[in-house]
């Protein structure tokens, strides 16, 4: 089989983490195993030249989504860098020792080391090598402000494989192992005895259409999976902070201060602006609640929204029409944008565009 795209079979040895024992925290992030949101800009692996570096775009792809949904902001790594670093060079390289040169080293960002259109042979790719001292010290300063940490999902043939990507997908994107590329009706396909040859990140699985999601380095970027689909190999990652010293206790305790003033906002501020709630609210919000148990998002009902705020329309407290059921997190985010003291007049576009997001 001729290796197009990167990936390396790796050999799994008693001494790497398996899922299950224990090694790597289970942080629950995705509780519907969808890190659409998240997704960071697509890049890819083949602009002219072929690099070979899957590996590293799909170490690269899950930790940047996870900076995403965890800490809110966007940050995009070098993927040259990760595979200089890891000794990748064609035919490829395997997840492992890319994982492990990530963790060991870390890395510099993208714009530090980008694939741009002077890359145009392999050698210029994997160079400078070693990195130079700038880039060092960038890739220091990775250490010092995260922790990484990666384990394998399954080992070997296992035949609770697929049940074990749907745990995972929970607590992070996963990278996989993948025979690159056959689809039929849009949906791909592996024939029984092909050998993988890729390395993608699996982002989600959709419970409807009974598929596995994925974003990859070629396109079609978002590309759906078949259901019995037999991934060779599975990884998943996690990343957090460096906890910091005690010079930095007065950030630390500005933060938490933070964090309850908008705890305290979300379960506690009048959003009624003090206008009294009439004797039959109660009743019809749990009847309302009955007939929508579940917010668009798919989780269960939390709140009863007004789409025309209480304050403003009082006669409409009681009208079916201007009520929303809503989960937690949509009501805050999607109907108040945030803030209580704002409401989002375009609230049914925004839920149709969720609903209907590819």
């Amino acid at each position: 089989m001729e290796n197009k795209y990167g990936f390396i079979p790796p050999t799994i040895t008693e001494d790497n983490y398996i899922f299950g024992a224990g090694q790597v925290p289970e942080e629950v992030l995705q509780e519907n195993m969808d890190w659409l949101a998240f997704i960071p800009l697509n890049e890819r692996q083949k602009k002219g030249i072929e690099t070979y570096n899957c590996t590293a775009f799909h170490t690269n792809n899950p930790l940047e989504i996870l900076h995403k949904r965890k800490f809110g902001t966007e940050i995009n790594l070098s993927d040259r860098a990760l595979g200089i670093l890891a000794g990748t060079q064609p035919p490829g390289n395997d997840p492992h020792t890319v994982a492990e040169a990530l963790r060991k080293n870390g890395l510099p960002l993208e714009q530090s080391l980008p694939f741009d259109e002077t890359i145009d042979t392999i050698e210029k790719y994997y160079s400078p090598n070693p990195l130079s001292s700038e880039l060092k010290a960038e890739c220091d300063k990775f250490l010092e402000n995260y922790d990484f940490k990666h384990e394998w999902v399954f080992k070997g043939d296992d035949v609770a494989k697929h049940d074990k990507l749907r745990a995972t997908l929970k607590f992070s994107p996963l990278g996989v192992s993948v025979n690159a590329w056959q689809d039929k009706d849009g949906v791909y396909y592996k024939e029984k005895g092909e050998q993988d040859n890729h390395w993608t990140t699996l982002y989600g699985w959709d419970e409807n259409l009974k598929l596995w999601k994925v974003v990859d380095s070629y396109e079609p970027y978002l590309k759906y999976l078949a259901a019995d689909y037999d991934f060779g190999y599975a990884k998943r990652y996690w990343l957090d902070k460096q906890k910091k010293n005690e010079s930095n206790n007065s950030s630390v305790i500005v933060g938490i201060l933070e964090w309850l003033k908008r705890l305290w906002r979300y379960f506690f501020a009048d959003r009624t602006f003090g206008q009294a709630r009439s004797p039959g609210w109660r009743k019809l919000q749990q009847e309302f609640i009955k007939e929508n148990p579940f917010c668009f998002c798919g989780k269960k009902t939390k709140v009863i929204h007004h789409f025309i705020p209480f304050h403003l329309k009082p006669e409409l407290e009681l009208v079916k029409s201007n009520l929303r059921a809503l989960c937690k997190k949509h009501h805050l985010e999607y109907a108040h944008l945030g803030s209580f003291h704002s409401f989002n007049d375009e609230l049914d576009n925004w839920t149709v565009k969720y609903q209907t997001r590819p």
